[in-house]
């Protein structure tokens, strides 16, 4: 029996590319943040490559940014990644209360500091290198306050439903693997006796289409609080660590803890970044009083 030839396929056409890179595309988003970024003064490089060294293989990053106030030692280091979705198969993000052990973040700070941050020192015996700080209850990561726990990308599939969450899960590990480069950057930058006091924080974001981002809230007891909704920020429980080592004490690794991912629209990106730039509570929250 013959087979039945497939219907012939029609070329793309130029139409057909204007839809997608109108609607479907990744890279519009990154350069819309990149101009943001240079426009409210920060530091920024777009499409750059680096080293993951959790697979050793070169990668490229979205946006990496930085922004310093002046006169007041203290930088902020951002990674961002970018994901264009579409609001028939949105980002579904689960939250829970955040438990005590959850409600820190980690900062850096020169060695030898004669100003140590009020956050809890978290270095190994032994270590030679920045002060590695654990900031609790500065408003950033409070306890109790809903945090993502599961994320999960959703779409009607007949009388049911499909769910996956690969192409987002690659996007935010890839905001972490850059930012490994910036954090083990910062403590060679800090490493060396400084008669002031030098601090750095870093903010891993993926960026999301408008409309696209949902939020579904749990109790502590896991009962669900009420419908979905949509928001345009979140921020999702990561623990993610990064191992420092000296060369000179190999054996005596510390870890630096980035505690949370930051989950933003493309609309309120430039009102994120803009907070930054103004010197507003972020950083206190971010650094301590």
């Amino acid at each position: 029996m013959n087979k039945k030839a497939p219907p012939p396929s029609c070329p793309i056409s130029s139409q057909d590319l204007r839809r997608y890179l109108e609607t479907q595309d990744d890279f519009a988003l990154e350069l819309e943040a990149y101009r943001h970024a240079k426009g409210f003064g920060f530091q920024a490089s777009h499409a750059g490559l680096y080293d993951d060294a959790r697979t050793n293989k070169r990668r490229q990053y979205d946006v990496r940014a930085s922004y310093e106030l002046p006169n007041q030692n203290q930088r902020i280091y951002l990674t961002i990644e970018c994901k264009s979705l579409h609001p028939i198969n949105p980002l579904l993000i689960q939250r829970t209360p955040r438990s005590r052990d959850e409600a820190f973040h980690q900062i850096m700070q020169s060695s030898g500091s004669n100003q140590p941050a009020t956050g809890t020192a978290s270095e190994p015996h032994g270590w030679r290198g920045p002060g590695l700080f654990r900031m609790y209850g500065t408003g950033l990561y409070d306890s109790q306050k809903q945090v993502g726990k599961s994320l999960n990308r959703v779409k009607v599939a007949g009388d049911g439903f499909s769910a996956g969450y690969s192409d987002i899960y690659e996007k935010y590990v890839q905001a972490l693997a850059s930012m490994d480069e910036l954090v083990q950057s910062a403590a060679e930058e800090l490493r060396p006796t400084r008669a002031v006091t030098w601090s750095r924080a870093f903010l891993p974001v993926l960026v999301v289409s408008d409309t696209a981002l949902w939020i579904a809230d749990y109790s502590a007891s896991g009962e669900l609080t009420g419908d979905p909704r949509q928001e345009d920020e979140t921020t999702f429980y990561l623990g993610w660590d990064y191992k420092l080592y000296n060369s000179s004490d190999p054996i005596h690794p510390a870890n630096f803890t980035i505690s949370h991912l930051h989950i933003i629209t493309r609309r309120r990106l430039p009102k994120f970044l803009e907070e930054i730039q103004q010197g507003g509570r972020i950083w206190y929250q971010l650094f301590g009083g």
